[in-house]
């Protein structure tokens, strides 16, 4: 592994020694180190590549003369948890213990396992065993919180997240999971106080932005929405979720200006809309009636006609665009539009009003030209 042409893959190379020369007896040789550091790094390499096998050999062999190592021991939580391995886990996390580990971070090793193998109850166990030795630890009220939450117990996992809270107030980790658990709990506005804290701390949370946004839309606060909306958008804008909502905001808004007749607040809205996805067609007759009523009649009857092409069998898109036609006095296409907007509603109970107008007019249009 001295030649020339080996030296210069790697030097010229980003990846590994081990990617570049593949040299199958090398990870083993390491089962004879006695040099515990060294085991260990090795051993975290092949977890990370995916040969979980070997980095447990390589850790016994830390641990057969590193015992009170407790490196070693939180290490094979990890790669015993990953193996599915949940009694060597919680072994190994005993272990971890009694040779000085982080109680929470030892502990938070073990316990996606112990949820992901629906033994919460354990989790719990061995969450309040450590908080009788470190009552104050932040990190173990959070992962007693999830016991209690994969069991049902919410009230119970409200109280450990604001514990942890109290204990770790800098955490916006525990700060973000105890918003999401109030938010779950139907205590919006509890919620929604600490979603606005992250988004004030996190200038990239989307997470946080997505549910102030829904908090307001669904308290008919959209213009306060509006904001943390766009936002969002403009932090992870390929999120489908995201645009969905988003989308749903700006149309939903543009009805609530087009009650007030803010017709140009009602066309930027359904714009930035179109921009998420297509609009549907009653969208569609919105934009239309938005521009009718900031006087962008052309514009409108454009708008109109590419729906009388594409929705022929909507009588309302033929009475619009007739009603329009006729007020810019062209009154010949105006009458030839009311005509198959009767024809079109045929003897359908819903469109009876609309029938009866549209006749109304082609009998003033036709005394007109008398």
């Amino acid at each position: 592994m001295t030649g020339k042409a080996e030296l210069d893959l790697v030097e010229r190379g980003n990846d590994s020694l081990r990617e570049k020369v593949p040299d199958p007896w090398l990870d083993r040789a390491y089962l004879f180190s006695f040099d515990l550091g060294q085991l260990l790094v090795k051993a975290d390499a092949s977890a990370q590549r995916g040969d979980l096998e070997l980095a447990v050999e390589i850790l016994d062999r830390a641990v057969a003369f590193g015992e009170d190592d407790w490196k070693a021991h939180v290490m094979r939580v990890n790669v015993f948890a990953k193996l599915g391995r949940v009694k060597d886990a919680v072994s190994s996390y005993q272990a971890a213990i009694r040779a000085g580990a982080h109680e929470g971070a030892a502990l938070g090793e073990l316990s996606s396992a112990l949820l992901e193998q629906g033994q919460a109850m354990r989790l719990l166990e061995l969450a309040e065993a450590a908080l009788e030795r470190v009552p104050d630890s932040a990190d173990l009220q959070r992962l007693r919180s999830l016991a209690f939450r994969e069991m049902g117990n919410l009230p119970r996992a409200e109280a450990s997240l604001k514990r942890a809270l109290q204990l770790m107030p800098e955490s916006l980790e525990i700060a973000r999971d105890l918003a999401v658990l109030l938010w779950e709990r139907g205590k919006r506005s509890e919620a929604a106080s600490y979603f606005t804290r992250l988004s004030r701390q996190s200038p990239l949370d989307v997470q946080s932005r997505t549910y102030l946004a829904q908090y307001y839309i669904e308290n008919g606060q959209l213009e306060q929405a509006e904001s943390f909306v766009t936002e969002a958008l403009e932090i992870d804008s390929s999120n489908a979720r995201l645009a969905e909502l988003a989308k749903g905001y700006f149309i939903q808004y543009s009805y609530l200006e087009a009650s007030a007749g803010d017709w140009v607040e009602v066309e930027r809205l359904l714009e930035l809309a179109k921009g998420l996805g297509p609009l549907t067609l009653d969208e569609l007759k919105l934009q239309a009636r938005a521009f009718r009523g900031m006087g962008k009649l052309e514009k409108a009857i454009a708008l109109l006609r590419e729906l009388a092409a594409n929705y022929g069998d909507k009588p309302e898109v033929l009475m619009t665009l007739a009603e329009l036609l006729e007020e810019q006095g062209r009154i010949e296409e105006a009458v030839e539009h009311y005509q198959a907007a009767v024809l079109r509603s045929g003897q359908f109970s819903a469109y009876a009003a609309l029938r009866n107008a549209a006749r109304a007019r082609l009998a003033a249009l036709s005394m007109s030209n008398e």
